[in-house]
């Protein structure tokens, strides 16, 4: 057994990847990808036998500390994982086959220390979009799946016990530098604005919305709805505060990384200066962030919405001819990414118009 992981390193040290080619590299990490996901599942495993036979306590983690050479934050992290992920075969199975990584499975994790293994383990559509994302916004989709399975006891139990947490400090360094470090709740931490859910933060209880309700100004959020002119084809280029709204509602933050609005850009999918001169219209715009925004035009990449709901940025030489959007093909109709059909018509605080 040992020797197999002492002949797969040295294999892959002897490796030479600057002979891999052109399109070696990509298939190179998704191996990588399952190697990795494979370690990590057999490390779980590893460690849950440990307990088991040290009749529990902090042995799992010590292994991992000591044998592993982890710190002490990570190998409790490893050590959780494990306790959890014993209890839910098939998101250990997803993580041994390479379909999820271990930052997916400790999203998932979260999500049953909140709500409960049973649950996680038997819901075959979360544990499918973890496989069809990337690992940061697979998160944010595991956290509204929580959110949707808890009370609203348990979410004004959690706002609670963050606020309790809250915590902020000052102080001057030898350098004569001034430093400040602080831990807020979602509420405190978000932009000056408040919704049911604050975008970048996720849900709030009720009673902090009631709160913030009495001093903000509220907009209604309708999609497709002719009362909202999200719409404005070649007039502007700028978008409209109504668009804007609307893009944070249905988006959520970037749609690339899951970025909060507030670093974020509207992005005209078709460009809007000529010769593409693509329209200002809500389904020809997206959130993107200041990074990736700039990533997208530096390597002329085009924004594609795939039918399951997911973006990505791809070269305009190799786009499906399928899922291209252009100025001589019919405008698509409005869809949310993997936003329940509840959604379609909220309340939101005033949020700031778009760049």
């Amino acid at each position: 057994m040992f020797e197999a992981f002492k002949t797969f390193a040295n294999a892959l040290n002897a490796s030479d990847v600057g002979a891999l080619g052109r399109a070696g590299p990509d298939e190179a990490a998704g191996w990588v990808k399952r190697a990795r996901s494979a370690l990590d599942a057999y490390e779980a495993r590893l460690l849950a036998a440990a307990n088991r036979a040290r009749d529990g306590g902090a042995a799992g983690a010590e292994l991992v500390r000591t044998a592993g050479g982890c710190s002490q934050r990570e190998a409790r992290r490893r050590a959780r994982r494990a306790e959890v992920l014993a209890e839910m075969p098939k998101v250990a199975d997803a993580l041994a086959e390479g379909d999820i990584t271990a930052e997916h499975a400790d999203a998932l994790v979260k999500a049953a220390e909140t709500t409960s293994t049973e649950a996680v383990n038997a819901d075959e559509s979360l544990l499918s979009k973890a496989k069809s994302l990337p690992a940061d916004l697979a998160a944010r989709e595991v956290t509204d799946w929580t959110t949707r399975h808890q009370t609203e006891q348990d979410r004004e139990e959690r706002f609670r016990r963050q606020r309790e947490l809250r915590s902020h400090r000052t102080w001057t360094d030898s350098d004569g530098m001034f430093n400040t470090r602080g831990r807020f709740d979602p509420v405190t931490g978000a932009d000056p604005a408040a919704r049911c859910e604050i975008p970048g933060t996720g849900p709030i209880p009720r009673s902090e919305l009631e709160r913030l309700a009495c001093q903000a100004d509220l907009f209604g959020i309708l999609f497709d709805g002719n009362g909202l002119p999200l719409w404005h084809g070649r007039r502007t280029r700028t978008v409209s505060p109504q668009q804007w709204r609307a893009l944070v509602a249905r988006d959520r933050g970037c749609v690339l990384c899951g970025a909060s609005p507030s670093h974020c850009h509207a992005h005209h999918i078709v460009p809007w200066s000529p010769p593409a001169a693509g329209p200002t219209d809500i389904d020809n715009l997206a959130l993107v962030c200041n990074r990736h925004h700039h990533h997208i035009h530096q390597r002329n990449l085009t924004l594609i919405r795939h039918p399951d709901g997911c973006w990505t940025a791809e070269s305009n030489n190799r786009r499906p001819p399928n899922r291209t959007h252009n100025g001589n093909s019919p405008r698509p109709a409005t869809r949310r990414r993997r936003t329940p059909p509840a959604r379609a018509a909220r309340s939101s605080a005033n949020i700031r118009a778009g760049p």
